[in-house]
């Protein structure tokens, strides 16, 4: 089957047409599962202009009786097979075919399904059910995506305004200011910062946006973070401080060139210069 299938766009008539007359005489129930398996030959065959008589038959045969050994080919530990299956099925199930390829570990799959998650073929409601899978995301970029890009509601980008990495909450700013809510920042960081107990990401994303926008007024709610268990939050809170109010971080240098981070000393004031 695979010679069969790469003579299918053979320029010489005598090798093309009984190449595709044989193909099509194998396009039964008892070759999917080997179809399947050949799928990433049979995608680089879809651009053949030669091949396509057949090929739409292959297609024809995969979406009516090969559903589950397409879901066989997306569980496949051969990463080809995988990414092609899901291709191939999220033409008639991209919810499906998305939520599986985003609980994979391919960083290709990732991409793939970050795209088909927001795609304007996928209606609201399935966006809906894909975008907080997107958010789980370690790739900034992927979380970038399923936030900034969401179209039918700001909830997605009010949480990206908190968002740890500072590309994500920039966009995130720039995005919502786009669509009139001017009043959120630095709002949205003081009040992410008001409880007793703040989640380590959220007090990150908070102090980082908090050093963009804050105040002197933001100064003794920072302080505190300072003291934080975690280095990366102490770390966050020193940088801020040392943007909003440089005079406290020379206050406190002793204390900052005693933490035990590398991460958090590297916030200590440069030495005045001679």
């Amino acid at each position: 089957m695979p010679f069969l299938l790469l003579r299918l766009n053979d320029p010489v008539e005598q090798v093309r047409v009984p190449s595709q007359d044989a193909v099509a005489a194998r396009l039964g129930p008892e070759h999917v599962g080997l179809l399947v398996e050949l799928l990433p030959l049979i995608d680089g065959l879809r651009r053949r202009r030669r091949a396509g008589r057949v090929l739409a038959a292959v297609e024809e045969l995969l979406h009516h009786g090969g559903m589950e050994a397409l879901w066989n080919g997306a569980r496949s530990d051969d990463p080809l097979i995988r990414e092609s299956s899901l291709r191939w099925l999220a033409r008639t199930d991209p919810v499906a075919a998305a939520g599986t390829a985003l609980t994979t570990r391919d960083p290709a799959l990732w991409q793939w399904a970050a795209l088909t998650t927001t795609s304007p073929r996928l209606t609201p409601t399935e966006q809906d059910a894909l975008l907080p899978l997107l958010e789980d995301s370690s790739s900034p970029r992927i979380r970038l995506r399923a936030r900034a890009r969401e179209p039918h509601g700001e909830a997605p980008l009010r949480r990206a305004v908190l968002d740890p990495d500072a590309r994500i909450r920039y966009h995130a700013r720039a995005t919502l200011y786009a669509r009139g809510h001017t009043d959120l920042a630095p709002r949205v960081y003081r009040d992410a910062l008001a409880p007793a107990a703040v989640p380590d990401a959220t007090a990150i994303g908070a102090l980082g946006g908090l050093a963009d926008l804050g105040s002197a007024r933001d100064v003794p709610r920072i302080l505190d973070f300072t003291a934080h268990p975690k280095a990366r939050v102490r770390a966050e809170a020193w940088r801020a401080l040392g943007i909003l109010a440089p005079e406290e971080v020379s206050r406190r240098t002793d204390r900052l060139a005693a933490d035990p981070s590398n991460e958090v000393r590297r916030h200590l004031p440069a030495p005045p210069a001679d």
